[in-house]
């Protein structure tokens, strides 16, 4: 069955702007089995173009998560410290590789 989108206006009415955004600023990353049935999708039209969007957040947990031109943001000392901290990393960790067993 294709995908197609579904009206989710109803989910949206009665939020402030805030809340709305905090309800959309952690999707918790992208359904890849969704993304795969989209992308076979818009394969499958062979007469016209097809676009797939997809919503990311440029900086997840950052404090310019989300802001406009945040590509060439360059976060201070005390962020990355902040950063580092709040997902369990030191300078010596910060590039380590995931736990081959983890999730």
């Amino acid at each position: 069955m294709p995908w197609s989108p579904i009206d989710v206006s109803h989910v949206a009415a009665g939020l402030s702007d805030l809340e709305l955004r905090s309800l959309l600023g952690d999707l918790g990353g992208h359904d890849f089995g969704a993304l795969e049935e989209a992308t076979t999708a818009c394969e499958a039209v062979r007469d016209r173009p097809s676009v797939l969007f997809a919503h990311t957040v440029k900086g997840w947990c950052l404090p310019s998560a989300g802001e406009q031109l945040n590509h060439a943001v360059l976060l201070s000392q005390q962020q990355i410290e902040e950063l580092r901290t709040k997902v369990g990393l030191s300078a010596e960790t910060e590039w380590d590789r995931f736990d081959p067993d983890s999730p």
